[in-house]
């Protein structure tokens, strides 16, 4: 059974007539008769017979000369031991039954092998694609934005772009100091946040001595908007001016 080996020609799983005469202790030119033979049975009977024997040549080492031998393919197998009796032809079935059963077997799991790698392959592409149209929109909004927000918020932005595409981010994020919100300004003076944003306005807050300009995500609109918070110093001066002009309650 040792002498039985089963390859594949062109994705035919093929065995070596050199190969079956060895296991069948046959001479080979004796084998290469009958097959010869078989071949003009399958042609007179309109049949295909490269479906059973795959002509070929080979060499030896120091004569270039060429000799003919077959490729038997699993019914080539069929129809040589189908013709034998006895214990050649029972060891010479069963070795090639398992010989192709057991190649067909590796091909399956080498095939499910590539199609397992192409689905992963697939699935990495799929993701990076997505991150590469979401990197791509931060980066528009940063671009879009970047006369409203501050060197900060844009080297945040860029920052956590990278970090989410990379794994790592290419450029450091930026030391930001505390901020507070109109609305939690508000809350903790007890006003309404339109009086904030009155006294903002009206003198002239929202720049970058008070806080910063930052992207804030509006939900009811599904976008997002350049939007000012305000440091220290900012709700300092608004707890200021609310004092001064009697808006902070007592």
């Amino acid at each position: 059974m040792s002498h039985l080996t089963v390859t594949n020609q062109d994705g035919v799983l093929v065995v070596d007539s050199r190969d079956a005469a060895q296991m069948l202790v046959k001479r080979h030119s004796d084998l290469l008769e009958k097959i010869d033979g078989y071949i003009r049975y399958l042609e007179n009977g309109e049949l295909r017979s490269q479906d059973f024997f795959i002509e070929s040549a080979y060499s030896t080492s120091g004569n270039n000369r060429r000799y003919k031998h077959y490729f038997l393919t699993r019914k080539g197998c069929e129809l040589v031991a189908n013709k034998m009796t006895g214990e050649k032809g029972v060891l010479f079935t069963a070795a090639y039954v398992t010989k192709f059963n057991d190649m067909e077997k590796a091909l399956l799991n080498s095939h499910q092998q590539i199609l397992n790698e192409a689905k992963r392959m697939r699935s990495e592409a799929m993701l990076l694609n997505a991150k590469t149209k979401q990197t791509r929109i931060i980066t528009d909004l940063a671009i879009k934005f970047q006369e409203h927000l501050s060197p900060e918020s844009v080297q945040s932005l860029l920052a956590g772009v990278s970090a989410y595409l990379f794994g790592s981010p290419l450029l450091p994020m930026p030391e930001i100091e505390k901020t507070y919100t109109a609305s939690q300004i508000a809350e903790d003076a007890g006003v309404s946040r339109f009086i904030i944003g009155k006294l903002a306005h009206t003198h002239g807050l929202k720049k970058r001595e008070f806080g910063l300009w930052v992207l804030n995500t509006i939900p009811s609109l599904g976008k997002q908007l350049p939007h000012f918070r305000y440091n220290e110093k900012g709700k300092s001066k608004l707890l200021e001016l609310m004092e001064q002009e009697g808006a902070v309650k007592p």
